[in-house]
């Protein structure tokens, strides 16, 4: 079994690898430290946290950086 090295995937896949893992640092952080993350409520029975957003906030512009035509 042949296993493709990072510079042989395609270059759309590179970014989308990158901006999880800046997400996955955002969480990661969090998850160290529970007792202060804050939570709102988006609708009844639907909550998110600031890490969510953050966590969303970088894959976009991490794509958007690298894609803006997107």
């Amino acid at each position: 079994m042949t296993t493709a090295s990072s510079s042989s995937i395609h270059p759309m896949l590179n970014i989308a690898i990158k901006a999880a893992r800046a997400a996955g640092t955002i969480i990661n952080r969090a998850a160290l430290d529970v007792e202060s993350v804050r939570v709102s409520k988006k609708m009844e029975n639907d909550f998110v946290t600031e890490v969510d957003q953050a966590s969303e906030n970088t894959i976009i512009e991490t794509l958007l950086n690298a894609y803006p035509d997107h």
